[in-house]
């Protein structure tokens, strides 16, 4: 019973499922010599001949369970961690078994990824090496407004809306001039990832009202023929 509870606090499941097998494997083993009281080893070497068989017939099977040990041994991410596999899902880190890697997406949606691909994706952890996150956002103003008007007008909206960090502190960036408007970038720092889009969308709407307020025009493309 101890060794029982030992292996069912073990995290993930493809660890327990790993010590579980082998457990029954060596207790099968010894009920063998006990029963029957001869050696086990030829039997031993008959499974050994068998599962080099069963090795070429499940290779990809067993490509995914070694992936699984390989992202136990690293922990690039653990249960409930926001990731990024490579650039095809986003979404927070639901199960990993002996074959696969969840993730429930944003949308709600299961994505399933075998181990041997994880493997070999860039993997993003947003939790990691803390669980501060910095939002980049772009925004564009009028030639007509200084930048220094709109950098400190984003400034103090930012300081308005819930979820942005106060430390590390928010900055506005101009990032070039282009055709029909000045661009800036808003750079701040949030703790709580899963409020990401909301924080975003309070963000963004803000910065039409404070605009409004202030006399600072949001400009659209404009072409003088």
């Amino acid at each position: 019973d101890a060794v029982l509870r030992i292996v069912a606090s073990l995290e993930p499941a493809l660890l327990r499922d790993l010590i579980r097998y082998s457990v029954l494997v060596f207790c099968v083993a010894l009920a063998l010599k006990a029963i029957w009281g001869e050696d086990v080893s030829p039997l031993i070497g008959a499974l050994g001949v068998g599962g080099v068989v069963l090795g070429f017939a499940l290779q990809e099977t067993l490509s995914n369970f070694f992936a699984g040990l390989a992202l136990i041994a690293e922990k690039p991410f653990v249960q409930g961690d926001w990731v990024q596999i490579g650039s095809t899902a986003e979404g927070r880190i639901e199960q990993m078994t002996w074959r696969a890697t969840k993730i429930r997406t944003r949308r709600e949606d299961l994505a399933i990824f075998p181990n041997s691909v994880v493997t070999k994706e860039i993997i993003v952890n947003f939790l990691k090496p803390t669980r501060v996150h910095a939002l980049n956002l772009p925004v564009s103003a009028s030639y007509n407004d200084a930048p220094d008007h709109v950098k400190q007008t984003l400034l103090e909206l930012l300081a308005q809306v819930p979820g942005v960090l106060k430390s590390p502190a928010p900055v506005i960036y101009l990032t070039g001039y282009g055709d029909s408007a000045i661009n800036y970038a808003i750079k701040c720092y949030i703790d709580d990832y899963d409020k990401r889009s909301a924080i975003e969308d309070q963000i963004l709407s803000r910065v039409w009202y404070a605009f409004r307020r202030n006399a600072i025009e949001i400009p659209f493309p404009i072409q003088t023929v």
